[in-house]
């Protein structure tokens, strides 16, 4: 990877896709936040608490959360949820942009979806988290374990779907997603 990959990365965000409907729909955004590890590029992860009735309990997942009324914009929610969840200030970060909006269909067809809003960080220094009770863990995971000869499959009311596994963690879902937008943003940068 390029030394200079966050500003190569940040360029190539500019482009990324913003749902039409986007404000016509509930709102969430996660803060996706990239270091350079020993070992190359890691992204940070949180595995939420398991809570009774939390349909997402004890799953991994990036920080963030619903907007609230009091976010001025959605960039905003992350930023908020981020100091929730961990009392990390984005600002000790270099924002690179936004992946590609995410919708999180409902499975409720009476219900509409969310849109997620995924925000790119680049730590360039260490710092430390602490975590709220909604976070049960917090890792640094490498960018290289998404690679399609890791891929696994997991069994989702009856469908298989794919998953990583990060030790005994699963990953998956609307995160796999982001994070699937993430390599291709990658694979685009000069090497």
């Amino acid at each position: 990877m390029p030394t200079d990959w966050p500003s190569q990365l940040s360029f190539a965000l500019s482009s990324s896709q913003k749902l039409w409907y986007r404000h016509l729909a509930k709102r969430a955004a996660v803060s996706v936040i990239l270091r350079d590890g020993v070992d190359g590029i890691e992204l940070l992860m949180i595995q939420r608490a398991a809570f009774e009735g939390d349909r997402w309990s004890g799953q991994m997942a990036f920080p963030g959360g619903k907007q609230d009324p009091c976010d001025k914009t959605i960039q905003a929610a992350a930023e908020r949820e981020l100091l929730e969840e961990l009392s990390i200030c984005a600002e000790n970060f270099q924002c690179l942009g936004r992946l590609a909006d995410v919708n999180a269909r409902s499975h409720n067809k009476r219900q509409p979806g969310m849109v997620i809003s995924p925000f790119v960080y680049y730590a360039n220094s260490p710092f430390e988290w602490i975590k709220n009770h909604e976070v049960a863990g917090v890792y640094w995971i490498p960018l290289a374990l998404f690679s399609h000869e890791n891929r696994d499959a997991l069994s989702v009311y009856g469908r298989d779907l794919p998953c990583y596994y990060f030790n005994d963690k699963c990953i998956w879902g609307l995160s796999l997603i982001m994070i699937d937008g993430l390599v291709k943003q990658f694979s685009g940068l000069d090497h």
